[in-house]
């Protein structure tokens, strides 16, 4: 089955930070919420730490954003539209999100530019 991958799609760690924004809910708040270390509340917001079934779990219930099931599927969307693109994702301008699994940021050249 084809499923329809937009070329802009942004990591989970997005969604959680508008929702914490919105909130009003901070770095700490969230790391605390979700047992993480600040380095890795931090590798989530920019999608470089994957969101587990149990990261899931605990943003739906410690911080009432979503549901399990939203969260999952918007992880195997960011994740699936990063392995079919060129360098694992990376090339759009200004968007920390899209890195490559190797953590290697890498130039990349527009074509037409």
């Amino acid at each position: 089955m084809n499923e329809y991958l937009p070329d802009i799609v942004s990591a989970p760690g997005e969604t959680l930070r508008e929702n914490m924004e919105a909130s009003g809910k901070t770095h700490a708040d969230v790391g605390i919420a979700l047992n993480l270390r600040p380095v890795d509340t931090i590798r989530l917001l920019e999608g470089k730490l994957p969101l587990t079934e149990s990261l899931a779990l605990k943003i739906v219930e410690n911080l009432g954003f979503g549901t399990v099931a939203f969260w999952l599927d918007r992880e195997r969307k960011y994740r699936a539209s990063l392995s079919a693109k060129p360098h694992g994702g990376y090339g759009m301008v200004g968007n920390p999100t899209e890195v490559p699994a190797d953590g290697v940021m890498r130039e990349t050249v527009l074509q037409g530019s």
